[in-house]
């Protein structure tokens, strides 16, 4: 097409916008990132957070292996500084440096649609394109009380400039961010109350196995609050107090991990004829935004912000940006969960959703093998949820490398194979339960 200078312009900021342009440049497209600056905040600082936060789990229990118990002084700053430095390491391949190399074309800076000649406006210039991939930062969501306070996001926790975390903290949260941060602050020494206005942690998860993820925090010592609806909040000085019509809490510090929104006006959308929202930008199972010429993935979509299930998007936008034979999402057998100690996560459907679609529905639960004894860590639950024909509808799991175990069930899943079928292949107790 004349005057058109690529194949696709990604707008980007974050990890997934890098994943897209570096795919996009295997296929030897003519590919643009539009990188804001600064640059991305990494979403691995949480899992090197939580890894640090382990440690010091493990230290203030090492006499079950002989070793004298100790309670760690945290120095805040030197763990963040680490965590930056973990974060800027891993994943290489996406580095600027490499999607340069790659021969993707790495524009810094804030861009904006114009309609008339249609593009977009970058330091100057105009890029035009034939399609477009919106893969930009978004902004945690914050709810209408808290402009009143201080307040911490998942985002800026990271960026303190404390010597060591408050003594307590609060965390609202409706996401799996909440769910691990409340973990990690208090396995670092850090009295936590986690609280939500949900009649359990996570609003889609299956209530047996979220219980028991519920169960292991209380047990570490979080405080667990479900079905709390804030009716009040203030601060005095240095301390917050939140209220429900029953309870009332307090601590120095208060983190919001409600979602995320997408604040996008500064891309002049409606100058390409894209809908948007704060909430998230509709896409058709293609992808396609209302101009179908422009697609978006990840964290902009709304929902929860989950590293796999936004490279899952970024594929499929990518491959339907740049090919006539274009494929729709299926999120059914695409898992989701929590990185705590025990992980959970799940696929497909609950239980309670198989029924309300199906007439026959059975439940195979069974405790998983604990292989990991040695490091004291609780032996884990499995469950699938299959049709009376051997159909597996779902799978829910919580336990030391469930990730990774659900990946056999979901890959049976998208293969359409019978639950017994897949069991040889399974990891032990997967298998078991499968075949049982």
């Amino acid at each position: 097409m004349k005057g058109i200078d690529y194949d696709i312009i990604i707008i980007g900021g974050t990890a997934t916008a890098r994943y897209a342009a570096a795919k996009a440049a295997q296929t030897q497209a003519r590919t643009a990132l539009i990188e804001p600056s600064p640059p991305l905040s990494n979403a691995l600082h949480r899992q090197a957070l939580a890894h640090a936060a382990q440690v010091a789990h493990q230290m203030r229990h090492a006499d079950l292996w002989g070793f004298p118990s100790t309670t760690p002084l945290l120095q805040w700053q030197t763990l963040t500084e680490w965590t930056h430095r973990v974060a800027e390491t891993l994943n290489p391949e996406h580095s600027i440096e490499s999607l340069a190399a790659a021969g993707v074309d790495v524009v810094v800076g804030q861009g904006t649609f114009i309609r008339h000649p249609q593009g977009l406006e970058i330091n100057g210039r105009l890029l035009r394109s034939r399609t477009y991939l919106l893969a930009p930062v978004t902004q945690p969501a914050i709810p209408a009380f808290a402009p009143t306070i201080d307040y911490l996001t998942p985002d800026s926790l990271i960026h303190q400039p404390w010597q060591s975390l408050p003594p307590r903290l609060i965390i609202c949260s409706n996401e799996p961010a909440g769910i691990e941060l409340a973990q990690s602050a208090n396995r670092l020494g850090t009295q936590v109350t986690l609280i939500t206005e949900q009649a359990q942690l996570l609003k889609q998860a299956d209530p047996v196995l979220i219980n028991e993820l519920r169960s292991q925090l209380e047990a570490e010592g979080v405080t667990i609050f479900t079905n709390f609806q804030i009716t009040q909040i203030e601060q005095q000085e240095n301390l917050k107090r939140v209220w429900s019509e029953d309870k009332i809490i307090e601590a120095e510090e208060l983190l919001i991990a409600m979602g995320r929104r997408s604040p996008l006006e500064h891309l002049n959308l409606e100058a390409i004829d894209v809908q948007w929202q704060p909430q998230g930008i509709p896409v058709n199972r293609y992808l396609q935004t209302s101009n179908l010429q422009v697609y978006a993935c990840g964290e902009t979509l709304g929902g929860y912000a989950i590293p796999h299930l936004a490279e899952y998007e970024a594929d499929i936008a990518v491959n339907n940006a740049l090919s006539f034979q274009k494929i729709q999402t299926d999120y059914q057998w695409i898992p989701w969960g929590t990185l705590t100690q025990p992980e959970f996560v799940q696929v497909g459907l609950t239980a309670a959703q198989a029924r309300k679609r199906y007439k026959a529905v059975k439940v195979l639960s069974q405790q998983m093998p604990n292989h990991r004894g040695i490091t004291n860590e609780a032996a884990g639950l499995c469950q699938v949820v299959v049709r009376r024909n051997g159909d597996i509808l779902g799978a829910q799991m919580i336990g030391t490398g469930a990730h990774e175990a659900i990946g056999a069930i979901a890959l049976a899943m998208r293969s359409k194979l019978k639950v017994k079928a897949r069991a040889s292949r399974c990891p032990q107790g997967v298998a078991q339960l499968l075949s049982g």
